[in-house]
């Protein structure tokens, strides 16, 4: 990883190390605007989520950059887990042969300890980061390959000895290999020179002296742009194929994700962590950031949430991803600027510590939540003006107004808002729907108990703050008419020409046609288990005395199905329950296709999958 490069602190000679330099320092998910709150987010922190998860969450810091209260209580609150960005790199810690430096990495270890935190070391040997004294003996042709080895054996058994039982996880070997899957080696700049000096067994040596020297420490190969199938990554695999055949102690592998907005699939990453799994070792996300382009307007933040919340739940999803490190938390300290001139906004906070967007994508991820139905409960939205919490929602008084900030996927989108009502004065309360504080429906909620009020828009993309207004008279002798709301949701429509034809079938304008047995599936992964509301759109043909007849599937198990008894397009709903996990929904034809003297024909143009309320308080 290319970070800031500093060598601050005391330098000692070998075997007379420094001490630790200790630092004292001063969704189901809610979500809220990009730069609107100017404190820490409200319960839960990523850390807390984390934890509950049993997943290492983590950033890369800097001991310098821990001074700051601001940093500092960020770190503390958020994480779980930290890697030193640059005060374990050979020019910092080992800048002359007989010298180590150890400062850095020792407040680091001190303020993780102090704080109930993991430590990723990072990193043992590595192309880039070297003191100009390893490359002058790179470039010396008397230097023999075994001279390179106790050079290298001693480094890894002072550093990794000093951390001792302190160090979680060790990225030994980092970015060993060309983006074309090639071995690095050489003395110049982007080569490794363990390579050179040694050969490619040097990395055979790194694992085997790193576990010598702490066996309890987990040991990673770290390396960028081998995060999803391709090249790079297929080499990735095979040279950990091979240390796993020859008996080399390797834990993990670690993909450090440097992304911009044009991220791999969330489905090839997820494909090259299974094959990694079913090797035996770990993965773990380790630097991950995400830089747009400046200055990063609305719908880039929105897209940045996108990749963050994908990746986080690719991980969570994954048997053997047990970590997710960013590589800085915050804009006011990131690399990104710096080597990649023009970008920037890399991180979950800004420079001011304020949430993003994708803060809250990574929140949603950890809270099971599937970001194609986002479902907010009332209780952990903010009230706008005047209401009380109640078990269940909020009690909207008069003109009361609760509200909260939603990414919206763009196309349709349906946004159902769950509530109830309690009839005064002759008549039921008013609901306005709305949209950035527009009004774009507005409801009577004619029932005391718990219903769905749906609005469908294709006028919306990127984040949008959505309410829910109580409008019409509150006081209403002889008894109040009262407004609750239990939840708000917002959910992509999917339009079915651009879905997945699974059997047989083909496009058609405006949607798909449905041979015999075919179906369409949508990409909704449900994660929290319940009751779910399934909306089609789609005509059919009459033909045999009979209309077609649709199916909705979840893991190819029929869980309702209607008739499709019109010509045009229509609307049609289905509930259907889903277990907690991950599960494929689909629609299918069902009844013959064949029926002479002309086709039964089924026709879907899109479908969309929300949260639907039990009916019940």
């Amino acid at each position: 990883m290319l970070g800031r490069t500093t060598n601050g602190g005391t330098r000692v000679k070998r075997r007379i190390r420094v001490g630790a330099l200790l630092v004292c320092l001063a969704l189901f998910f809610g979500l809220i605007p990009a730069r609107a709150a100017t404190e820490l987010p409200a319960d839960p922190a990523l850390r807390a989520l984390g934890d509950q998860r049993g997943l290492s969450i983590g950033t890369a810091v800097g001991a310098g950059s821990l001074a700051n209260p601001a940093y500092a209580a960020t770190v503390r609150t958020e994480f779980n887990v930290v890697t030193p960005e640059n005060e374990m790199k050979w020019n910092s810690i080992h800048p002359e042969p007989t010298v180590y430096n150890f400062a850095g990495g020792d407040a680091i270890v001190a303020f993780a300890q102090q704080n109930g935190m993991k430590v990723r070391g990072h990193n043992l040997a590595w192309y880039s980061a070297n003191p100009s004294w390893l490359i002058t003996m790179c470039n010396d042709p008397t230097v023999t390959r075994d001279q390179a080895i106790a050079v290298l054996k001693d480094h890894i058994d002072t550093v990794v000895g000093h951390y001792k039982g302190k160090i979680a996880q060790w990225d030994v070997v980092n970015e060993a290999l060309y983006d074309d899957g090639t071995l690095r080696a050489g003395c110049g700049t982007g080569q490794t020179p363990w390579g050179k000096m040694i050969g490619s067994d040097y990395i055979d040596l790194a694992f085997q002296f790193a576990h010598a020297a702490d066996p309890a420490a987990k040991l990673f190969y770290n390396d960028y742009n081998a995060e999803a199938l391709g090249t790079k990554s297929d080499a990735v695999y095979n040279l950990v194929a091979g240390l796993k055949q020859r008996g080399i102690p390797i834990d993990g592998v670690g993909l450090q994700m440097h992304f911009d907005l044009g991220a791999p699939s969330a489905a090839d990453v997820a494909s090259n962590m299974s094959r990694l799994n079913a090797l035996g070792v770990e993965v773990g996300i380790t630097e991950m950031d995400v830089r747009l382009f400046l200055p990063a307007g609305d719908a880039q933040l929105a897209q940045q949430r996108r990749v963050f919340h994908d990746m986080l739940a690719t991980c969570l999803a994954a048997a053997n991803c047990h970590t997710f490190v960013m590589w800085g938390f915050t804009d006011a300290d990131s690399w990104i600027p710096s080597y990649f001139p023009g970008y920037g906004a890399a991180t979950p906070f800004d420079s001011t510590y304020n949430p993003k967007p994708a803060y809250f994508g990574l929140r949603d991820a950890l809270g099971m939540q599937t970001d194609e139905t986002k479902v907010v409960e009332a209780e952990n939205m903010s009230t706008k003006t005047v209401g009380a919490s109640t078990l269940g929602g909020w009690e909207l008084s008069a003109n009361g107004e609760v509200g909260n900030y939603f990414p919206f996927p763009g196309g349709n989108t349906t946004i159902t808002v769950v509530a109830k009502g309690v009839q005064g004065g002759g008549a039921w309360p008013t609901m306005d729907l709305k949209v950035d504080g527009a009004v774009v429906a507005t409801f009577t909620v004619a029932s005391s108990s718990w219903a769905p009020y749906s609005f469908t828009t294709a006028a919306y993309s990127v984040g949008h703050n959505v309410s829910v207004a109580f409008t019409n008279d509150y006081y209403a002798p002889p008894q109040d008419r009262n407004l609750f709301v239990d939840k708000v949701s917002v959910g992509s429509v999917v339009e079915a020409e651009n879905t997945e034809v699974k059997s047989v079938g083909h496009a058609v304008t405006g949607g798909w046609e449905l041979d015999q047995n075919g179906y369409v599936e949508h990409p909704a992964q449900f994660w929290t288990g319940g009751l779910f509301n399934f909306t089609v759109v789609a005509s059919g043909t009459f033909a045999n005395g009979a209309w077609p007849t649709l199916a909705v599937r979840i893991d190819q198990v029929t869980v309702g199905q209607v008739t499709v008894s019109s010509s045009g397009w229509q609307t049609y709903t289905v509930l259907g329950v889903a277990p907690p996990g991950r599960h494929r929904v689909s629609l299918a034809f069902t009844n013959d296709y064949y029926s002479p003297p002309q086709d039964r024909n089924l026709f879907i143009d899109s479908f969309s999958v929300a949260g639907a309320p039990t009916l019940t308080p």
